[in-house]
């Protein structure tokens, strides 16, 4: 089904009146969406300035408009010397790649139709020579491209009618949905402007059984030399070198972008530019065809896709944790079982609380990284229950079953494995509940080692967690954790003091939430902010509310007798559940990670003459709602994707909850025009807006956030300006989006 973004005309436009005749006359450019936008659509016209726009699958919808906001023009002496530069000056990365880059495209297998996105100069379309049949799509933001592009082409032997050149960015790809075999990027994800946004664009445009080749450099391991030295020039790189960036940690998001068909990624070193010498390489699978590859792959050094229940493990041991000399694994061992009493002291109140949950759910447990066994007193409770110990250090085995036999465990309920946390050699859906504690500080990948524990987990299971994480930014403990990062992780076998554990966690994605943790998109402020802010959104906004109640009141209307359950995201003290007063059957989900709301949004619930049973609180943020799948018949939003920490994140989400049909509805306010008065004055203001406002950003594009979402029904977005107070929060776009 098409994606349908939006755009809006003021009424002397003369691409309205284009637009009206089109639609009148039953025009194919158009297309009306599904599941009830046909009628909203007839109130539009006559109640609301909504208009539909054509599908995004074309350059003549809105790619280019995304193209200038998201790369505004360069002069043209700076594309074609960076045109230039990237045709003549990597060489010598060229060469040095080209073993890497043989090896991959091996695996582009059989495509007929190929997408690279950052096409550049062409250096590898040399690769596609083997291919019959083959058809070269080559995106790339940069015009000046296209001739260097071509003769490389040329050069490769690929025919004219074969290769095409499209100016456009990658964050919105002006193709059909599951149009393209397979697609290709190179150093790109370092540049994009939003990496998540690329991989669903690649994800959507992929074809079921497609693949998605990448070759790209990333960010150096934290508390290295290199690293540092990445984070002095990252300002500078990004000036030079046309918006890259040094310091992505570009595997763990194409990891997080869920290809269903799984991921293979391996890791390489560079010698040709230092500071881009870590890079990644691999394959991502669209589903319904990663299985033919399987053999190909075993060629190969990517990681292992496989039956998953790691049989490469031991291998994978070797990779991921190369073996360290006897004497160290016993001392480590030693100190751990010696050194950490007052820790288990102070802890063991926490831990109890925890353990609990598994009492009468769990008759086999994984516990990761079970060390000297320091967990097993707190299993007693549990009857009938197997234990299996996780350990990269053969040493602990000793210690963790002395600790297992004073526990009162039976010697053949506990089994010890040597294995790491990113490769956990056991079926899938094998165990009832997963333990770890202090653990994913010190495993290599964090992302992997989730995976993994989703993996194992029956349906249902439970994942409990204990983890020390990263200070504050900006705290004098966050500054000592800094500076003794790199030393705790030769000393401590390679713990990190700095990791933002729970947001790994929480991003993670299981099913059954992660509530403990939803904090994390949203910093815990102190409890007078939380209260302040509160009161303020009471007490500050009414000149501001009503004004916006006429555009409130249409939009509500469109949910009169069609939802039931509504979620609303950022619901603050409630000004918009009046707007629900007239419906006596809808029931309202009412989120905000501000608990200090409450008690505002119960008032106005209250006011509103809502039922006590039809309005709920819950405190949780928009990119991790817990709520099931397909659960909601609408979400609403107003005032929300100004600052929550992941836009896209945050509209998958939406996407998620809501039933087939479902309806999103939302006012924002929007970054103003660029290059006028009033974007500058945001631009200065933002950082101030940020911190007064509790996270408010004053310069976001949500209006291209919601077009590129994906909203198979289509999305209609309107613009409008609010004068009342705040005024710097003026430029608005109101509209619906359709599931």
């Amino acid at each position: 089904m098409r994606r349908v973004s939006c755009v809006s005309y003021s009424n002397d436009d003369p691409a309205l009146h284009t637009f009206l005749t089109d639609l009148d006359s039953g025009s194919s450019k158009f297309s009306l969406c599904p599941c009830g936008r046909r009628h909203f659509l007839g109130d539009a016209t006559t109640t609301t300035p909504f208009l539909p726009i054509p599908p995004s699958h074309a350059a003549q919808t809105n790619s280019s408009e995304v193209l200038n906001k998201l790369r505004p023009p360069k002069p043209d002496w700076y594309f074609e010397l960076y045109g230039w530069f990237r045709s003549s000056g990597m060489e010598r990365y060229e060469k040095e790649i080209a073993g890497y880059k043989k090896k991959l495209f091996n695996q582009v297998g059989n495509a007929e139709k190929v997408l690279e996105i950052g096409i550049g100069a062409g250096p590898n379309i040399k690769y596609y020579n083997t291919l019959p049949n083959v058809s070269i799509l080559g995106v790339d933001p940069n015009p000046k491209m296209e001739s260097y592009a071509r003769k490389s082409a040329i050069q490769a032997g690929l025919k004219s009618e074969d290769f095409k050149f499209i100016h456009a960015v990658a964050e919105c790809i002006p193709l059909e949905d599951a149009s393209v075999d397979a697609v290709v990027t190179s150093l790109v994800m370092c540049s994009v402007t939003d990496v998540t946004q690329t991989l669903n664009e690649i994800k959507r445009i992929l074809k079921p059984g497609g693949r998605y080749l990448f070759v790209e450099h990333v960010a150096a391991e934290d508390g290295s030399f290199l690293r540092m030295v990445q984070n002095v020039l990252d300002p500078v790189q990004q000036v030079v070198a046309d918006g890259c960036h040094l310091t992505r940690p570009t595997g763990e998001s194409i990891i997080k972008a869920g290809f269903n068909g799984g991921v293979d990624i391996n890791k390489a070193s560079l010698t040709s530019f230092y500071h881009l010498s870590p890079h990644i390489y691999g394959v991502a699978f669209c589903p319904c065809g990663r299985r033919h590859f399987i053999g190909a792959m075993s060629s190969m050094p990517f990681l292992p896709i496989s039956p998953s229940h790691a049989s490469t493990s031991t291998d994978d041991l070797k990779r991921l944790r190369p073996p360290k000399p006897d004497w160290y694994e016993e001392f480590f061992a030693w100190s751990m079982n010696t050194e950490m009493e007052s820790y288990e002291k102070e802890i063991s109140d926490y831990k109890m609380k925890l353990f609990d949950n598994l009492v009468g759910k769990a008759e086999k447990v994984l516990e990761i990284g079970i060390g000297t066994g320091p967990n097993f007193k707190y299993y007693t409770a549990i009857p009938n229950l197997s234990v299996i110990g996780v350990d990269p250090n053969a040493k602990m085995e000793n210690y963790a079953r002395k600790s297992a036999a004073e526990a009162g465990l039976k010697s053949e309920d506990f089994t010890f494995i040597h294995a790491l946390g990113e490769s956990i050699p056991l079926e899938d859906a094998s165990v009832d509940a997963v333990v770890g504690t202090l653990v994913l500080c010190s495993v290599t990948d964090v992302t992997g080692t989730l995976n993994e524990i989703k993996r194992i987990l029956r349906p249902g299971g439970i994942y409990i967690f204990i983890e020390h994480v990263a200070a504050e930014d900006g705290t004098f403990l966050r500054l000592v954790q800094n500076v003794l990062d790199p030393l705790q992780q030769v000393v401590a076998d390679g713990c990190h003091l700095t990791r933002r554990t729970g947001e790994s966690i929480l991003e993670a994605r299981f099913n059954g939430g992660a509530d403990e943790v939803s904090e994390t998109f949203h910093p815990q402020r102190p409890d007078w902010y939380k209260e302040l802010f509160a009161w303020f959104l009471s007490t500050g906004m009414r000149s501001y509310e009503a004004e916006i109640a006429d555009y409130k009141r249409k939009l509500f209307e469109k949910l009169a007798g069609k939802a039931e359950t509504v979620l609303e995201i950022g619901v603050g003290t409630g000004p918009n559940l009046k707007y629900f007063a007239g419906n006596e059957n809808v029931c309202v989900f009412g989120m905000d990670p501000n608990h200090k709301m409450e008690k505002y949004a119960s008032e106005s619930a209250r006011e509103a003459g809502m039922k006590p049973e039809n309005f709920r609180f819950i405190q949780g943020v928009g990119e991790a709602i817990p709520l099931d799948d397909e659960s909601m018949d609408a979400v609403v939003a107003t005032l929300v994707l100004c600052s929550v920490s992941d836009v896209t994140q945050t509209l998958n989400e939406i996407k998620r909850v809501l039933k087939p049909g479902g309806i999103f509805l939302f006012i924002e306010h929007v970054a103003a025009k660029d290059g006028s008065i009033f974007r500058h004055v945001q631009n200065v203001l933002d950082p101030v807006q940020q911190v007064v406002a509790d996270g408010c950003h004053l310069t976001r594009n949500t209006d291209l956030y919601i077009s590129a979402a994906g909203f198979d029904g289509g999305t209609e977005i309107n613009n409008t300006a609010i004068y009342s107070f705040p005024w710097i929060i003026r430029p608005h776009v109101y509209g619906a989006a359709y599931k």
